[in-house]
């Protein structure tokens, strides 16, 4: 039995982010955003949230794109994320920092895509996660931050990508990683 396994097994719950987590969205992104500068990165190249990086967008850009229906036309599970929220589907509670055009978008395509059973506690941008009461489950996050701050018992953040780059949002996080659902 995996880590993952077993934890998920002790958990009285199951907190799950959506955005790099649940959700390739840094993959979308860079398929609109290379449609858009007539580049050819992949999410893998993605090392800050504002794509700055990578292209000469800016914020107001970017939460535009994130609130599109364009968006979830190209979002995609991370590989294995289906079939972990069909195993654990009565234990998962979804957490994620949306505004409302936003969550109304994650709302529609997870019940597109069979999971309209899952909850979904939509937290505006600026909030943080260690709001929800999280003690005696398992909150899993790609962004060091949101976990630091939790009080779930047990911890994991999703590396999507498993190779030796830390993006902006992992950075600073010790406690346990898993690279694949």
């Amino acid at each position: 039995m995996t880590k993952l396994e077993q934890l998920s097994e002790k958990a009285n719950k199951i907190y799950l982010d959506l955005d790099g987590t649940l959700f390739a969205t840094n993959e979308a992104m860079t398929k609109i955003l290379n449609r858009r500068y007539d580049k050819e990165y992949t999410g893998a190249d993605v090392m800050d949230w504002n794509y700055t990086d990578l292209y000469p967008t800016c914020a107001e850009e970017v939460e535009e794109i994130f609130n599109s229906a364009e968006l979830f036309r190209n979002i995609t599970f991370v590989k294995g994320a289906r079939k972990y929220l069909t195993k654990y589907r009565d234990k998962i509670i979804i957490v994620t920092k949306s505004d409302f055009r936003n969550y109304l978008h994650k709302r529609l395509w997870l019940n597109n895509h069979g999971f309209k059973d899952i909850p979904i506690i939509p937290l505006g941008l600026n909030m943080s996660k260690s709001l929800i009461n999280m003690k005696g489950g398992l909150f899993i996050d790609d962004c060091a931050y949101n976990l630091k701050e939790s009080n779930a018992t047990y911890k994991l953040m999703f590396v999507e990508y498993n190779d030796d780059k830390e993006r902006s949002w992992q950075k600073g996080y010790k406690g346990g990683k898993i690279t694949e659902w």
